[in-house]
């Protein structure tokens, strides 16, 4: 439960940042992170992950960490090689090395306090936990948010003048999010070679979908990884109410059903506009 005060206001969460972590990447790059813990003994870590091109401090990200650690989770954040504060070239990662870092996340909690038994991610961060969750034994449950099914359809994101350059000349700048990436045609190859039916069949774990179908009407399909891989998933949730940042003035983010992490609650169920469309990138 939220703590509110006599008059219902929202309470500050008792959480305790731990501070900054930097931790080996799987390219050997340090890698920035941040490590928040509630104030009590932790139920259990958990590890999360941010959407493409974005970074650890991305307001999902640090609103969904708080609501973990509320609920009295520890949680690890960070940055992918060479986005927010961690080093590294872009054009030298690729999906699969997102996943690789992920791992190396994980290696770290579990040298220096306990292996998580939770991944979280956020868009194409929910597709690489997807894709981690097998080469990580402890973990015991799965959370995706707005997460593509086919890490490929990251490519859409990209004009198509960008992809006729990378495909003639190997290596094209990207303006995403009003950020300019240099990338490869390694980049496309590695999303294109991935195939997560078999992961999602073999996962094994709890596994929770959050979605907004109203938010990207004409690639639900992509949002949405296909539950039918899944051999006996434990939950199913569709957050039909979720909003994504940048939250339009007076109204943050929240999720309904669930998800009271994205934000503090609505009085009243925001209508769906075209400020609260998404990439699902």
């Amino acid at each position: 439960m939220v703590p509110t005060s006599h008059d219902g206001a929202l309470t500050p969460p008792q959480t305790r940042n731990v501070g900054a972590v930097r931790f080996a990447g799987s390219g050997g790059d340090m890698l920035a992170a941040h490590l928040d813990v509630p104030v009590g003994p932790p139920l259990a870590f958990a590890l999360f992950a941010h959407c493409f091109t974005c970074s650890k401090d991305f307001l999902a990200a640090s609103r969904i960490s708080r609501g973990l650690v509320e609920e009295g989770f520890a949680v690890l954040r960070f940055d992918f090689t060479a986005l927010g504060a961690s080093e590294g070239e872009f054009a030298d990662t690729n999906f699969s090395s997102n996943v690789d870092d992920l791992v190396c996340a994980a290696g770290w909690l579990r040298e220096h306090h306990a292996a998580p038994s939770l991944l979280v991610g956020h868009s194409l961060g929910g597709t690489a936990v997807l894709a981690a969750a097998a080469r990580l034994p402890e973990v015991t449950a799965v959370a995706t948010i707005g997460a593509p099914f086919d890490p490929a359809h990251v490519a859409a994101l990209f004009p198509a003048a960008t992809l006729a350059q990378l495909d003639h000349d190997g290596t094209a700048d990207v303006t995403l999010a009003g950020r300019t990436f240099k990338v490869r045609s390694q980049l496309l190859d590695d999303l294109n070679a991935q195939n997560l039916a078999n992961a999602i069949h073999d996962l094994r774990r709890a596994l929770v979908v959050f979605h907004s179908p109203h938010r990207c009407r004409r690639r639900c399909r992509q949002c949405t990884p296909d539950l039918r891989c899944c051999a006996s998933p434990e939950k199913f949730r569709v957050a039909r109410w979720c909003r994504s940042p940048p939250y339009p003035p007076r109204r943050h983010g929240v999720c309904r059903p669930g998800a009271r992490s994205l934000g503090p609650p609505l009085r009243t169920r925001p209508r769906p506009d075209s400020r609260d469309r998404d990439t699902c990138g």
